[in-house]
């Protein structure tokens, strides 16, 4: 691609003596922490899923690279061992704990490798495909989401499945998670789950298409970004909503391709999306396609703002 393309995907990771960051052109980079010299460089090939960065544990650096996992030292760079989906696609990021890593392929498998070695440990294969949700470990649980609907959460050491509910859309959110809870986005829906039973909690929030912006439990609110071009507060014990940061602007999607190949005269628009972020307690850093926005007004409090305000940039 043209330099003007190549892009770095979400966030680095951070390591003790380095920062670790993956291009869209296949280039893994690490950088001394001022990022001011580059430590070392992997290539990969550039013709796969570059949207997630990759985790790292124990010194190991882990990452998905198309139908493969590979596991690189993060003080040199060096190739320490590589896994094979066979002819299945890899979009998520692998989860890494307890000297395990845990990723799940378009092939509806979802395997447990040796963190030191790359050995498969145990596989988990079903009907449906394992998309862009990421898994999550959590209480000694690993949960993940498949693209036909249903949440998983399996014993980490052996791959039993401790339970297994449908949430009832195709996409879903990487969980996010509280004391005892998942917190999830799907279709047009937030909600909470009980981690130990997965129990759906009442009550189930509606909200705009695609809730996939990092659920989030801060104090007693439920926060959670949207496709839909807002960043949404919650009280999470009574569902009601609390505020709703809107992102400006659109963004021009080219019209579908006509009969004879052409694309239609008028294009379309959507709101630009909301995607991360993070909650410091006083203030909300908020990665959007439109750019980065810092919430610095407490808007949850009565008498500033009333509930269920929608806030425009300035």
């Amino acid at each position: 691609p043209e330099a003007a393309d190549v892009h770095f995907a979400q966030s680095p990771v951070l390591g003790d003596r380095v920062v670790i960051a993956r291009r869209t052109d296949g280039l893994v980079l690490a950088y001394a922490p001022d990022l001011q010299r580059e430590v070392w460089r992997h290539v990969c090939p550039a013709d796969h899923d570059t949207r997630h960065t990759g985790a790292l544990s124990e010194q190991t650096y882990v990452f998905a690279a198309g139908k493969i996992v590979r596991a690189l030292d993060a003080r040199s760079g060096k190739l320490l061992w590589e896994w094979s989906a066979g002819d299945a696609v890899i979009y998520a990021n692998p989860a890494v704990a307890d000297g395990r890593v845990f990723v799940g392929s378009w092939s509806g498998t979802f395997v447990a490798l040796d963190l030191r070695s790359g050995r498969e440990m145990w596989s988990h294969a079903q009907q449906f495909k394992y998309g862009h949700t990421s898994p999550v470990v959590v209480d000694g649980n690993v949960v993940m989401g498949d693209r036909g609907g249903h949440v998983r959460c399996f014993d980490p050491k052996n791959g039993r499945v401790r339970w297994e509910e449908r949430f009832g859309a195709t996409g879903l959110s990487t969980p996010g998670h509280a004391p005892g809870r998942l917190l999830l986005g799907f279709g047009r829906s937030a909600a909470q789950w009980d981690l130990k039973t997965g129990r759906e909690l009442q009550p189930l929030i509606g909200t705009g298409s695609n809730a996939f912006g990092s659920p989030t439990m801060v104090g007693k609110n439920f926060y959670f970004g949207n496709l839909d071009g807002h960043l949404y507060a919650h009280d999470a014990k009574k569902g009601e909503l609390l505020w709703q940061f809107r992102v400006p602007g659109f963004v021009e999607v080219q019209g579908r391709r006509g009969a004879q190949g052409g694309r239609g005269a008028k294009g379309r628009r959507r709101p630009h999306a909301a995607l991360d972020f993070v909650h410091t307690g006083t203030r909300i850093f908020a990665s959007t396609s439109n750019g980065l926005y810092c919430l610095v007004q407490d808007p949850e409090k009565r008498g500033k703002r009333p509930f269920g305000v929608t806030i425009k940039p300035d």
